[in-house]
């Protein structure tokens, strides 16, 4: 099956991203920070962060703080693992292949984009509101319907970011994302990055 999508040429000029995204990594950051996101439920509410073998938990305070609870990494690497061959690339495309082992043809961001990022792969699907996935294909985010509602079929773009974005989710009304760049005076002002 082809699919084929015809529209007019686009007159806007591109322009600098939003400064609200200063600090988040960029193929030109060599070394990020960041790790495993889980919106944590059981009446907990809080945000479990997992670098290396380290568990952080963020409450309503929006405070990173490391968290006690014994076991919590070791859950998070066995059930939140980032898939490694959800995508691929070729000359052209993203190849996205779903759980049924079909393969879709998807645009690149950036003809020089590459899968792994500065913190090894990067999320490329997770569902952020109910029955509604984020797609993240080599720098661009799509919506992706559940199969009950479309599917892929239904796949529409949101946003080209080109960044390294490692791991995100939602929590509390928000899309909070990992992989941010070292500390940097752009960095440094932007109220919107948690260290």
């Amino acid at each position: 099956t082809a699919f084929f999508s015809y529209r007019h040429a686009d007159r806007r000029a591109p322009h600098a991203a939003d400064p609200r995204f200063a600090g988040l990594a960029s193929d030109a950051t060599k070394s990020a920070l960041g790790g495993l996101l889980h919106a944590r439920g059981a009446g907990k509410q809080t945000l479990g962060v997992t670098v290396g073998a380290t568990f952080y938990e963020m409450g309503p305070a929006m405070q990173l703080r490391p968290g006690a609870e014994q076991g919590a990494v070791a859950w998070m690497q066995a059930n939140l693992a980032i898939p490694r061959d959800a995508v691929a690339l070729d000359a052209a495309s993203v190849i996205y292949t779903d759980e049924a082992g079909r393969r879709f043809r998807l645009p690149r961001g950036r003809a020089d984009y590459r899968l792994e990022g500065p913190l090894g792969p990067e999320r490329t699907c997770r569902e952020v509101c109910t029955e509604r996935d984020l797609l993240n294909a080599a720098g661009t985010f799509f919506e992706l319907p559940a199969e009950n509602a479309g599917g892929i079929a239904k796949l529409r773009p949101i946003a080209t970011h080109n960044r390294r974005i490692h791991d995100y989710a939602t929590w509390r009304g928000m899309l909070v994302m990992s992989g941010i760049a070292p500390e940097t005076e752009t960095a440094a002002a932007n109220r919107h990055l948690i260290r």
